[in-house]
């Protein structure tokens, strides 16, 4: 029987070393969503795909759903942000708390256009033109997005500059830092209230 194979673009957000060459891979793509792989033999020295999935890789994916967990078949990555971002460590930390709050939110598959165009326009924002002092608000529009398209924080017109683009746009930078304090005190509520 022949299997579907899903090709689409994600990031590596996470993994953890499971046997002695195997690792389980946490994948946020655009097809499918939050997909946790199975990656076979991806540790042993002459594995092809070892270099393409390193944590915080952005990279083209291709998945086999198996019985319990996809199995991951092969991977060409297009950048590492790791690497990218090394050099400053306050974009660095910006980029993992963004990652955690929707590794902690997003459960399950699922296709959602606008929660993966808000991340990857955040994370592009990040690594081409946000300077230091626009780290805080980069961070929180990407968080009412991620908070936005999953159901946690109702439409209002006062966030309307913020979430009716996934860009990172110069009205939701000026909204942002105009609201800051409203908006993560917003931010950390609507977290709270969804008990996860």
């Amino acid at each position: 029987m022949a299997h579907h194979v899903y090709q689409t673009d994600g990031f590596v957000i996470g993994g953890r070393d499971i046997s002695e060459a195997n690792r389980y891979c946490e994948l946020f793509t655009r097809e499918l969503g939050l997909v946790r792989a199975v990656a076979r033999s991806i540790r042993k020295e002459k594995s092809k795909l070892r270099y393409h999935m390193q944590d915080f890789s952005r990279a083209r994916i291709a998945l086999v759903r198996g019985r319990e967990v996809f199995r991951l078949t092969g991977a060409v990555s297009y950048d590492n942000l790791y690497i990218k971002l090394k050099g400053s460590p306050e974009k660095l930390n910006t980029l993992a708390r963004i990652i955690w709050l929707l590794k902690r939110l997003v459960h399950g598959e699922g296709r959602n256009d606008y929660l993966f165009s808000s991340f990857s326009h955040g994370v592009e924002y990040l690594l081409e033109k946000a300077s230091q002092e626009e780290l805080r608000d980069v961070e929180n529009i990407v968080a009412l997005r991620i908070l936005f398209s999953l159901g946690y924080l109702p439409s209002s017109s006062s966030l309307e500059p913020i979430l009716e683009s996934t860009e990172i746009t110069k009205k939701a930078l000026t909204c942002a830092e105009g609201e800051r304090d409203k908006l993560e005190v917003l931010i950390g509520n609507s977290i709270a209230e969804s008990h996860l």
